[in-house]
C-alpha cells in the first residue's frame, strides 16, 4: 500500500482542535500513514495531554516533539528533520484543520502520474458555501490539462512563481503534498510568523515546474487560532501579522530575480501592508495604547525605513479625512 508521512505544527490556545486534525489523518483511505509528527511550538496549551489517548492507541505512528516557540516554519522544519528514512511523500496539516478522507489518496495518485507537488481546493473557515478556488477565482481549471487519474486532477500549466506573486497564491498550508525524497533538503525559511508558506512554495517552484492540482476539496480549514488569519483590526495581533508580512515580501523583493511585472505586483502588495500597518498603529494609539507592542513597531521602522514613510502618509491621510468630516 502507498504511504505518506504527515507533519503537524502545533500552537494553540484551545483544546480539541488537535484531536480532530490527527483523526482526520488516521482516517485517510487507501494510504498507509507511516508517521504523524506533531511539533509543539511552545504552545500555550501543550499538545501532550490532548494527544495522550491517541498516542496510546497508535504508539508507533504518532510522534511528539517539543520546542521553544519559533513560528510555524521552524516547527515544520523540525518535523522534516525528524522524518523516518526513505520517506517518499510528505504532507502538512495545521492543527485546526481537518482533511476529507480521500485527500492523501487523491494527492498520491496525481503525484504518481509524474508530478512533484500536488495541491487541492479547500473550504475557508468562514465561507463554507464556496470552495477557495471558486470564491477567489485565481485559478481556472479549463486553462490546465485534465489528468486521466485522480478525482478532479489537472496538470498545472503555467509558472507557479508568477501565480503566487502576480495572480495570487492558490495553495493552502494544509492542502498539499510533495515528493520529499526528491527534495530532501528543501526547508521553510524561518524567522517569519506568516507568509513563510508562500516563500516555501516560491522556493519549490524554482526547483520544479511539475505541479498538479485537484478541484476536489481536500480540506476543511479552521479559524487558525495559532496563526494570524483571524487578527482583528486595531489589535496587536494584526500589527505582528503585518510586520511579518512586510518582512516576508521585502525578502521576496530582494532575494528573487523578479520580472518587471512580478516586481510591480510585489511592491504594490508590500506598500499596501506598510500603509495598513500605519493605519492599524494609529488606531491603537487612539484606542488601545496599553496594548501596543512598541518593540514590534520600532523593529519594523529599523529594518524597513520605507515603512515609516508609508505609515506617516497613511496617518496623515486618516487625520485629514477625520478633520474634514
Amino acid at each position: 500500500m502507498r504511504s505518506a508521512s504527515v507533519i503537524i505544527p502545533f500552537y494553540q490556545r484551545e483544546t480539541g482542535l488537535l484531536t480532530r486534525a490527527v483523526k482526520s489523518v488516521l482516517d485517510q483511505k487507501e494510504v498507509q500513514i507511516r508517521e504523524i509528527i506533531v511539533v509543539d511550538d511552545g504552545s500555550p496549551v501543550p499538545a501532550d495531554q490532548e494527544l495522550s489517548p491517541l498516542r496510546e492507541r497508535y504508539p508507533d505512528t504518532i510522534k511528539l516533539y517539543k520546542q521553544k516557540n519559533a513560528g510555524s516554519g521552524a516547527a515544520r522544519n523540525t518535523g522534516l528533520e525528524k522524518l523516518s528514512r526513505n520517506v517518499e511523500f510528505v504532507s502538512f496539516i495545521d492543527s485546526d484543520d481537518a482533511w476529507f478522507d480521500d485527500f492523501l489518496a487523491n494527492a498520491i495518485t496525481a503525484l504518481e502520474a509524474g508530478y512533484d507537488f500536488f495541491f487541492s481546493d479547500f473550504y475557508f473557515p468562514l465561507y463554507k458555501e464556496k470552495t477557495a478556488f471558486n470564491r477567489a477565482g485565481k485559478i481556472n481549471p479549463v486553462e490546465h490539462m485534465k489528468l486521466p487519474v485522480g478525482i478532479g486532477c489537472y496538470e498545472y500549466r503555467g509558472d507557479m512563481f508568477d501565480q503566487i506573486l502576480v495572480t495570487g497564491n492558490v495553495i493552502g498550508g494544509s492542502t498539499f503534498a510533495y515528493r520529499f525524497n526528491k527534495f530532501p533538503d528543501l526547508r521553510y525559511r524561518e524567522g517569519y510568523f506568516t507568509c513563510e508558506d508562500y516563500l516555501f512554495y516560491l522556493d519549490f517552484s524554482l526547483r520544479s515546474g511539475k505541479f498538479c492540482f485537484s478541484t476536489h476539496p481536500g480540506c476543511d480549514c479552521g479559524m487558525g487560532v495559532s496563526v494570524f488569519s483571524g487578527a482583528a483590526w486595531g489589535s496587536a495581533h494584526l500589527l505582528r501579522r503585518l510586520h511579518s508580512e512586510i518582512k516576508a515580501w521585502r525578502f521576496a523583493q530582494n532575494a528573487y530575480s523578479l520580472t518587471a511585472e512580478q516586481a510591480t505586483a510585489n511592491l504594490a502588495r508590500l506598500n499596501d501592508r506598510r500603509r495598513n500597518f500605519g493605519l492599524n498603529l494609529l488606531h491603537m494609539v487612539r484606542h488601545r495604547p496599553k496594548e501596543l507592542e512598541w518593540a514590534v513597531v520600532f523593529d519594523l521602522f529599523r529594518t524597513d525605513p520605507a515603512a515609516l514613510l508609508w505609515c506617516a502618509k497613511a496617518m496623515t491621510e486618516a487625520m485629514l479625512s477625520r478633520m474634514s468630516r
